[in-house]
């Protein structure tokens, strides 16, 4: 019989240093195929929203974000 030893740490996640979260948006209208570029800020994808609304009177985005997130174990 083979015996087996679990060691159990305390681990943390977070954003990754020297990195910052990037934004993509699509307009959820029927028929409407705009899209952000990827890669954009928080307030830049926003802007685009508020662009896209004012020329089209679409109001429903969907948003995504995506995070470098760096794992470390707890001392």
């Amino acid at each position: 019989m083979t015996r087996r030893l679990f060691r159990f740490a305390d681990h943390r996640i977070t954003r990754h240093p020297g990195t910052a979260p990037t934004v993509g948006a699509r307009c959820l209208s029927l028929d409407c195929t705009w899209q952000t570029r990827p890669g954009l800020t928080l307030d830049e994808a926003d802007l685009a929203c508020l662009a896209h609304t004012g020329s089209t009177r679409h109001k429903s985005f969907e948003r995504t974000f995506v995070d470098t997130a760096l794992v470390e174990r707890v001392q």
